[in-house]
C-alpha cells in the first residue's frame, strides 16, 4: 500500500483500522502542514508557530484513540489546533493583578512623612490610588507578590 498518495482523510481511517506506525508517520507528516498553516493564523512568531505546532502533532499522536470518526480527521485536528492555540494566548496575556485595599492605602498613610503628606492632602482618594498604582507598577515580579 502506497500511503505517500494517500489524503489525510484516508490515512486517519486506515491507521484507525489498521494502526501500521508507517500509516501514522505518514499521517504526522501531512498534519504537520495543515497544522502549522492554522497555527500561523494564531501567531505570526515563526519559533511560537513551530513550537505549538509540534505541540499539537504530539497532542495528535497521544490522542488519536479519542478520534471517533464522526467528523472528519482535519475538523477533530481544527479543535486541538483552536483550543492549544487560545490557551497559549490566554497564558501569554496573563496580567498581573495587584488589589490595593483600603487597609493598604491607610498604612501608607500614616508612613509618609509630614511634608509629603501635606503635599498630598489636598489629592482626592481615585487620585491617590492612581499614584499608587503606578509605583506599584515600578516593582519587579517578586515585590508586586507582597501586594497580591
Amino acid at each position: 500500500m502506497n500511503v505517500e498518495l494517500k489524503s489525510i482523510e484516508e490515512l486517519a481511517i486506515l491507521y484507525k483500522h489498521y494502526g501500521h506506525p508507517s500509516i501514522m508517520t505518514e499521517l504526522l507528516k501531512k498534519s504537520r502542514e495543515v497544522i502549522k498553516d492554522k497555527v500561523s493564523k494564531y501567531s505570526k512568531d515563526e519559533s511560537i508557530t513551530d513550537d505549538l505546532t509540534q505541540e499539537i502533532l504530539i497532542k495528535t499522536f497521544i490522542h488519536f484513540d479519542t478520534f471517533k470518526g464522526n467528523s472528519k480527521y482535519q475538523t477533530w485536528i481544527y479543535s486541538i489546533v483552536h483550543n492549544t492555540c487560545l490557551s497559549h494566548l490566554k497564558e501569554k496575556n496573563k496580567k498581573v493583578i495587584v488589589k490595593i485595599s483600603p487597609g493598604l492605602i491607610d498604612s501608607l498613610h500614616d508612613e509618609i512623612d509630614e511634608e509629603i503628606e501635606g503635599n498630598l492632602s489636598g489629592l482626592k482618594e481615585a487620585q491617590f490610588e492612581e499614584i499608587i498604582k503606578e509605583l506599584l507598577t515600578q516593582l519587579n515580579e517578586k515585590e508586586k507578590l507582597y501586594f497580591s
